[in-house]
């Protein structure tokens, strides 16, 4: 899709004076706060509690279904997003949310490039207001949900290079191929999957374990999926580990949390990657 424009909408302008007017007089940051739930109000809840398509829920998007961060308030879902690393208030722009909305492809009546653009402004707007305002500083993320998104430096939507894979098939090298090939993209699988959740849905299994490190979690869950028997060491694309996230269409098995990628997506290819690698290390082994 073409570039999204990055102007500051009508919007934004009014923020960035409110923000200028706010100081440290509370009144005024309440003002502010005031103001950027309104934003939120009109622009942000809609997109994140709807029942109609959006980008946010596109699987190329990375499948997070975002209304489960949706909190009592808009301050104390913000501090859901900053918490997950999903919202920079440091610089707003470099936003992951953002980068999500942007990977999004119009693929249908209802999700257009103009609705994507949309929906990158609204982001966009609120948190730039939320920031330049102080507003939400003394929130908290409300129920403690969090989909551990730990710093990684490889981006998702890009394929895995095998010159960066060490080779070998100690656990240490297999999690480190794992961990950016697969555990990179552990949005698409949040809440549902993760030991942390609350509520996951009847009968989901939860194996992405979250540990004091993205290395350590990354392990963890390398060894529960290969437990719980998503691995198929003799034949790597019937794995379930890459069945259930494909869409039907292409080849995959039913699964109560809907697509996550399709056979051409690059997630596709990062996770069967990771499987023929571990089938050929398993097949060593015997």
């Amino acid at each position: 899709m073409p570039a999204l424009d990055r102007s500051p909408t009508w919007l934004l302008s009014a923020a960035l004076a409110l923000a200028v007017a706010c100081g440290s007089d509370p009144e005024k940051v309440d003002a502010c706060t005031e103001a950027a739930n309104e934003l939120y109000a009109q622009r942000i809840e809609p997109i994140l509690a709807s029942d109609e398509p959006a980008s946010c829920n596109q699987c190329h998007l990375s499948g997070v279904d975002l209304g489960v961060l949706v909190q009592g308030t808009p301050c104390q879902t913000m501090a859901c997003l900053i918490e997950d690393g999903l919202v920079d208030l440091q610089s707003p722009d470099k936003s992951e949310v953002l980068r999500w909305i942007e990977r999004a492809t119009p693929d249908s009546e209802l999700i257009t490039e103009q609705v994507i653009e949309a929906e990158y402004d609204a982001f966009y707007d609120w948190i730039v207001q939320v920031a330049e305002c102080g507003a939400c500083s003394e929130a908290r993320c409300g129920d403690g949900q969090t989909a551990g998104f730990c710093e990684l430096e490889v981006d998702a939507s890009e394929l895995y290079d095998p010159a960066r894979d060490p080779g070998g098939c100690d656990d240490k090298v297999l999690e480190e191929v794992f961990l950016n090939t697969i555990y990179v993209t552990r949005g698409r699988c949040y809440p549902c999957h993760f030991t942390s959740a609350k509520n996951p849905p009847p009968g989901a299994t939860l194996w992405m374990v979250e540990q004091e490190s993205c290395e350590a979690s990354s392990l963890a869950t390398m060894r529960n999926v290969i437990e719980q028997g998503y691995v198929e060491s003799q034949d790597p694309e019937q794995s379930l580990l890459l069945l259930k996230p494909l869409s039907e269409r292409d080849g995959g098995v039913e699964h109560g949390g809907h697509d996550k990628f399709t056979g051409e997506d690059v997630s596709y290819e990062n996770f069967l990657y990771w499987l023929t690698r571990y089938a050929e290390c398993a097949a060593a082994s015997e």
